[in-house]
This record gives C-alpha cells, sequence and structure tokens, in this order.
C-alpha cells in the first residue's frame, strides 16, 4: 500500500489517476524506460463526482476507460443508498478485483472507506483501531498481489515531520508500504511534486514532479506528464 498524502489542491487525485491511466495503457512510470503489460484498475472515489470530473480526468491523462472501474453503490431494501466501507464491504472489493484482475486499486480519500455499518465509528486517532481497520485493505493487496494507492489528508496547521501532518494516528504512515508526499514544486512553478518521505523497504527513491497543463504533455490526449 502506497499513502499519498498532502494538503488541499496540492494534486493528490491528480496523480492518482495520472498512475492508474498508465496502469491502463501499459506506459512507463514517471523515472522508467520501459513499458509493462496494461493491466486494469479498481477506484473508490469518495469526493469527486465520477462522471464530471473522475472520467474526463483519466481521458485526459490518455487511460483507456475500458480498463477502469468503479465500485458502484449499493442499496438496502428500502432503496437507501449504502456506502462502502472496508470492515463490512472488503469481500466486495475483492470479487471486483478478481473479475477484472485488478493491478492497481485507488482509494481516494481512505478515511471514507475507514467506517462502519454496525454503529462503530472509528477512532482515527487511535493506533489500534487504525491498524485493525486497515487490516482488510492490505490482506487483499497480499492475497491479490495488486498494488493500492490511497490518499489521506494533511492537517491544519501541523509542522514540519511529514510522518504526523496526516490526519489521524501516525498508525496510517506506519502500517503503509511507502509515503509519498504531494507538494508544491517552487514559488510561482505550475506543478506539484511527489515526494517519497518514507520507504518500507529498498533504497531511497527519487524525487518527480507532475505538471498541470493541457498542452506539453508526453503524448497527444494525455494532461499530464511526469517528470523525473
Amino acid at each position: 500500500i502506497t499513502l499519498f498524502e498532502g494538503g488541499p489542491e496540492k494534486g493528490k487525485s491528480t496523480i492518482l489517476v495520472d498512475l492508474a491511466a498508465r496502469v491502463t495503457t501499459g506506459d512507463s512510470f514517471p523515472g522508467e524506460t520501459e513499458t509493462r503489460q496494461p493491466g486494469h484498475v479498481v477506484m473508490l472515489i469518495a469526493e469527486d463526482d465520477i462522471q464530471t470530473t473522475v472520467v474526463p480526468r483519466l481521458m485526459a491523462a490518455g487511460a483507456d476507460l475500458s480498463k477502469v472501474s468503479f465500485l458502484g453503490i449499493t442499496k438496502d431494501e428500502k432503496g437507501d443508498v449504502v456506502p462502502f466501507q472496508m470492515s463490512d464491504d472488503c469481500d466486495r472489493l475483492r470479487r471486483r478485483c478478481i473479475e477484472v484482475g485488478a493491478t492497481f486499486i485507488v482509494v481516494d480519500p481512505l478515511v471514507s472507506y475507514l467506517g462502519s455499518r454496525k454503529g462503530r465509528v472509528l477512532n482515527t486517532n487511535n493506533d489500534l483501531e487504525v491498524r485493525k481497520a486497515l487490516g482488510p485493505l492490505k490482506d487483499l493487496a497480499e492475497r491479490s498481489r495488486a498494488s493500492v494507492a490511497a490518499i489521506r489528508h494533511y492537517r491544519k496547521g501541523v509542522g514540519t515531520d511529514a510522518m504526523e501532518a496526516g490526519g489521524g494516528s501516525v498508525g496510517f504512515a506506519a502500517l503503509v508500504r511507502v509515503n509519498v508526499a504531494a507538494l508544491p514544486d517552487r514559488p510561482r512553478c505550475v506543478g506539484d511534486l511527489g515526494q517519497p518521505h518514507r520507504l518500507g523497504h529498498g533504497p531511497h527513491a527519487e524525487q518527480h514532479q507532475w505538471q498541470r497543463s493541457v498542452h506539453g504533455s508526453r503524448r497527444a490526449g494525455r494532461g499530464l506528464r511526469g517528470v523525473a
């Protein structure tokens, strides 16, 4: 699991859309030169409208939309919408991933899916509860061999410690494999940086820049580009 963190309007969702598009086409990631087999992406989106926001972003990023699935809402016997909750519905996510052969799962934002319909409210400041809530997603990733990228927002008025800047328990950052901070590049520059600030293992990764622009993309129809 990779956790993308940052403040409002820092491009977290935009970066994940770009990475999802690359998975669907087999395009190389920022810092890479080799391509790969196209894969299927499953997206859990809570804040942005799928048809008016997410799909246009995917199209601008050059995604193969036939390889993108959104886990749709469900309704109870009364016709009321039943929100997706990881503790209750992870099996539904697992079935969808198996059905389409997903290799990449996007959760945006993570905390929107960590509640429970059983009346228990998740205390996001409690390390034990957070680790337990993330357990099903971590297990799904390990069993399916799919990569998971999730978003968490930074709290307002925090210090400079990236591990503690995200909302809630430090367990969020401790349980995942990689943490990436989405930060503005430099004053007066258009773009966002994806800066790894914690790696679970292996060598330290490089910093990459995403430029949010309509023109100057790496290929026709792509509204984003990753620059190593």
